[in-house]
């Protein structure tokens, strides 16, 4: 048995019959014999381009032209492409308008209608429909969802698009190396209603009762990643499947106590065995303390994508929880406080850079970033601030700088700043920022940091759309214009890029 040029190890064949039953095995030796690059994408429902809601084949046609394929049918905004193109060399995915995403890890539609229900559900006697069918439109409204293993943002940025602006999604990663482009994947989104952060699971256990939702896509030994990586097909061994399972019961184990009374817990793998897959549910039920409300393998061969599994529980404990109190206050916002006593500058409130609207509470720190937090979830994000390791909270909106204010990059991809056509200035309607509509070779030259030239615009901060997306901030010099897009996120091979 083959995938690609490496053979497959006898204990894995024997595994995969083992736990899938001969007749999806067979399917997926077939799948990873085949070697097929299957490439999908999801769309940004947030974003301009993409409105009004239904139009969602239309925009993704203005975006793919002839490569679009067909649509996934268990994700409204999924759509498969012919062949994989040079997304980095695109502007509409610097923009944020879609995001590349393997099609079975569109799960969290399918899922959607779960926690849509569960607050009304939290006896363990409930009987109604836990599945409930949700429109794929209607967002999630005062939901509180952690998103335990983010990176690199699939799932996030996905939940994110389930979500109202009443609705908060924690998205971290462990890793330190993998938070920054989980942060830059989320900061294309542009909701104001996500905080990344950096932490270990066991950080969570203090927050006790505190999210309605946790969703865990656990690391595991990558048996879904085969088809695209030779790396995961060396690295698999049954001893290697023993220590993933393990790990992932004390992850799930560490968080556990940050879920709700009732609340949905929502375990995923990229595994097929049943060591981390099934045996794993059957120990959160059993020890932790859960009932399995829905449970699915994505099997290449079966379905158009890599593997996956998830499962979707609701927690009843062996003994009751307290739940966090988040009281912190408008009067706490400027309190500073020492490292030592766990304490952390909150900044001072100021109003000179109105942004994103009367919505916004504004907070300038001492690094000199403004911050625009939504008023109905601040008291929630500055708390979490003082009780976390949060690498990214609220917009970032501007960096003061003596009394000059430079907008930020992530003010330009927010997506209520698009929404709002740029005003909420002096004057109602009036623009914050002169607007370039820029063509697809300008987009390139800002992305790899190459110079535009605009004579006809006039001098200062300069806000470029593409093709009315958000794009990026440059000043204009009259000669020159000084690039403000984040070094980070340029496009450091210009060899990919064709001017």
């Amino acid at each position: 048995m083959k995938c690609g040029d490496k053979i497959l190890s006898e204990d894995f064949v024997s595994l995969m019959k083992e736990s899938l039953g001969e007749r999806d095995a067979s399917l997926l030796f077939s799948s990873l014999e085949e070697g097929e690059d299957v490439v999908s994408v999801r769309l940004n429902p947030f974003k301009s381009l993409l409105s009004p809601d239904g139009f969602l084949n239309e925009c993704a046609s203005k975006i793919f032209g002839a490569n679009l394929d067909c649509h996934v049918k268990w994700c409204q905004s999924g759509f498969y492409l012919k062949k994989r193109v040079s997304f980095t060399t695109d502007p509409y995915f610097h923009c944020g308008a879609y995001y590349v995403q393997d099609a079975s890890s569109m799960f969290p539609e399918i899922i959607k209608g779960f926690i849509s229900v569960y607050k009304d559900n939290t006896s363990k006697n409930a009987t109604s429909d836990l599945s409930a069918n949700v429109s794929a439109n209607e967002k999630l409204s005062g939901i509180k969802l952690l998103d335990l293993c983010a990176a690199p943002g699939g799932k996030s940025t996905h939940l994110a698009s389930m979500l109202d602006d009443s609705s908060l999604l924690v998205s971290n990663e462990a890793i330190k190396k993998r938070v920054l482009p989980l942060m830059d994947n989320v900061a294309k989104w542009g909701c104001s209603n996500v905080l990344v952060t950096n932490n270990y699971p066991c950080a969570f256990g203090k927050l006790q009762g505190y999210f309605d939702v946790i969703l865990a896509d656990v690391p595991c030994s990558g048996e879904g990643m085969f088809r695209k990586s030779m790396e995961a097909i060396d690295g698999w061994s049954l001893k290697a499947v023993s220590d993933c399972a393990e790990k992932q019961r004390q992850i799930v184990s560490d968080a556990w106590p940050a879920l709700k009374e009732g609340g949905i817990f929502i375990y995923s793998t990229c595994t097929y065995n049943h060591y981390e897959d099934s045996d794993n549910v059957n120990f959160i039920c059993n020890s932790l303390g859960a009932e399995l409300l829905d449970i699915r393998k994505f099997v290449p061969g079966a379905v158009r994508g890599d593997g996956q599994f998830y499962a979707v529980l609701r927690k009843f404990g062996v003994s009751s929880q307290s739940v966090v109190s988040v009281k912190t206050g408008t009067k706490r916002y400027n309190d500073k406080k020492s490292k030592k006593g766990g304490k952390q500058t909150v900044g001072r409130i100021i109003s000179a850079c109105n942004y994103l609207g009367d919505r916004y509470l504004y907070v300038q720190k001492e690094n000199g970033f403004i911050k625009a937090y939504p008023k109905n979830l601040a008291d929630d994000i500055l708390c979490l601030e003082g009780k976390l390791n949060v690498a990214a909270s609220g917009i970032v909106v501007a960096t003061a700088k003596g009394k000059d204010l430079i907008p930020y990059s992530d003010l330009a991809l927010c997506n209520d700043f698009e929404n709002a056509k740029y005003s909420g200035g002096a004057k109602t309607g009036e623009r914050l920022f002169p607007v370039k509509e820029v063509s697809k070779e300008e987009a390139l030259q800002f992305l790899t940091k190459r110079p535009l030239f605009l004579p006809q615009m006039p001098p200062g901060y300069i806000f470029l759309t593409y093709n009315g997306l958000g794009l990026g901030f440059v000043k204009n010099l009259g000669n020159r214009t000084n690039n403000l897009l984040l070094s980070g996120r340029a496009i450091h091979n210009t060899n990919l890029v064709d001017l």
